[in-house]
């Protein structure tokens, strides 16, 4: 099956329709433009961008195990609702999760100004570091998995040293 992205006039998607690929193919290749031109013809909408459901950080994904190959991907990621099209990079992308974090516009995803942290072990079995992001503070912080308020971290990411620091230390 073929996917398109409707197109906002902010280069936002706002639908995604399917259609068989079969329908699309001109001289036994498909084609974007035959794409297109019957999604118009059926919606009366004109901006549309052919996507593909394999595509995840500008990597083709393997549809059997859903990992990353080798191959190039087709223009970034599947977009959902609410992804972004750039027109100059011919790429889509996922909203910012945070206000701080950089587009990389060679994955087509957001990364953090901080390293993600390299490790979640604490050096108990059994126990290990729910970290997220805090974007107050700027860092990776966490808690520990056994502990009886997981709201309340207590640890963060020196991403110099490779480590969890105990806040407060």
């Amino acid at each position: 099956m073929a996917h398109f992205a409707k197109i906002d006039d902010d280069n936002i998607v706002i639908d995604i329709q399917v259609i068989n690929n079969n329908d699309i193919l001109v001289d036994g290749v498909e084609s974007e433009d035959r794409g297109i031109y019957l999604l118009e013809q059926l919606t009366g909408w004109s901006n549309w961008k052919k996507c593909s459901y394999n595509t995840f950080e500008s990597k083709r994904m393997d549809p059997s195990t859903w990992t990353k190959t080798e191959e190039d991907g087709y223009r970034g990621n599947y977009p959902g609702v609410g992804s972004i099209w750039d027109e100059t990079n011919q790429i889509f992308y996922h909203p910012s999760p945070f206000p701080s974090w950089l587009l990389n516009i060679t994955t087509a995803s957001w990364t953090s100004p901080v390293a993600k942290p390299t490790s979640i072990d604490t050096g108990v079995e059994g126990q290990y570091y729910n970290k997220g992001w805090v974007e107050s503070n700027l860092r990776w912080e966490a808690c520990l998995s056994d502990a009886i308020d997981t709201s309340i971290n207590t640890h963060y990411w020196d991403a110099n040293n490779d480590n969890w620091v105990a806040i407060g230390s």
